[in-house]
């Protein structure tokens, strides 16, 4: 750090670099108050100004000298960036000196999409909850947060938020995290992204259940997707991983689902009864299988869903089978040619 020197060179008031006390503020047991304060030095560190100089006396770690006088950090921490990475689903939080993430209140967090409530434009979400990626009960000045699913979707559902760094911000209540010495964090206005990153990972379909009796296909996604990019014709039903015999949806079968990482696709009544009419084929889980083509459907950054190809054909999850006993919907009476229709 920089040196000032006072009193005719008897005296040194070494200031320290940010790196230098942030490393120190991030030790739970050093220099947190002034029996864990102490000081060693080498005989290199100072020489006094005689003709011949002499090193310091040095102080070695074994006989280290207490503190006289120590002052404790009453400064609380400042948020000084943050970085929304759709990517990960995840926040990226840099203060200007260690936070103790224990302390972490994520209802105190919010995402804006504007630098004002005042707006009329503004939309926001406050942080349900989230994941850090980071040992608890530990000090850091930067911190992930890993987001909650609803969280997320609400971001990735709204356009008008977390698409640039000029629909981004994000805003810290006071107290919603503490330094070492539990001074709050100090009051601010809402903070611009100084980088949002895009999504550009590829969504899976991770499992599905299937319901034969209700006609729908619950489909769970590893990312948000786009229920209007769904091409119910990119999907086959089939017996096996391997196909002996299979049915591809048509174009009728749709979802009414909003955006989200679960969908439920509402199987046509064509597709329904073609499926039930194809003997050995989705009778049972042991034989309800299912292939998807890229082009099925897209996550909402527009990055086409990961393909599942014949032999590599995902198992349903569930499978509810039919139950329903059948009705009659209508009949017709001919008496001129003796005819029922049923």
């Amino acid at each position: 750090g920089d040196v000032t020197a006072l009193d005719n060179n008897m005296e040194f008031h070494l200031s320290l670099y940010t790196a230098d006390i942030n490393a120190i503020k991030s030790m739970k047991t050093l220099a947190s108050s002034p029996s864990t304060t102490y000081l060693s030095l080498s005989s290199s560190t100072v020489n006094d100004l005689s003709g011949t100089p002499n090193a310091i006396n040095a102080i070695s770690p074994n006989t280290a000298q207490k503190v006289d006088s120590y002052s404790s950090d009453t400064t609380g921490p400042t948020l000084l960036d943050f970085v929304l990475d759709i990517n990960s689903d995840s926040l990226i939080l840099t203060f200007d000196e260690p936070v103790n993430i224990s302390t972490l209140q994520f209802s105190g967090i919010g995402l804006f999409s504007t630098n004002s409530s005042q707006n009329i434009e503004d939309f926001g979400i406050n942080l349900s909850g989230g994941q850090l990626l980071h040992s608890s009960n530990e000090l850091y000045e930067t911190v992930t947060i890993v987001l909650e699913r609803a969280d997320i979707e609400e971001v990735k559902g709204n356009e008008s938020i977390g698409v640039l760094i000029n629909n981004t911000y994000l805003s810290v209540g006071v107290g919603a995290v503490l330094d070492r010495h539990m001074n709050p964090l100090q009051p601010s206005g809402r903070l611009q992204a100084s980088n949002v990153l895009p999504d550009t990972t590829r969504p899976q379909l991770l499992s599905y259940i299937f319901n034969i009796e209700s006609g729908e296909i619950v489909l769970t996604f590893t990312d948000v997707v786009d229920v209007l990019t769904l091409d119910a014709t990119a999907f086959t039903i089939q017996d096996g991983k391997y196909r002996t015999i299979g049915y591809e949806l048509g174009p009728s079968t749709s979802s009414n689902s909003p955006n989200g990482y679960i969908i439920t696709m509402d199987i046509s009544s064509e597709d329904l009864l073609s499926i039930k009419l194809t003997a050995g084929l989705a009778t049972s889980r042991e034989n309800t299988y299912l292939t998807m083509q890229a082009f099925a459907i897209d996550d909402i950054g527009g990055e086409d869903v990961l393909a599942i190809t014949d032999g590599k054909a995902l198992q349903a999850d569930g499978y509810t089978e039919d139950r329903a006993p059948p009705e009659v919907m209508m009949f017709d009476l001919d008496l001129n040619v003796a005819q029922l229709i049923i």
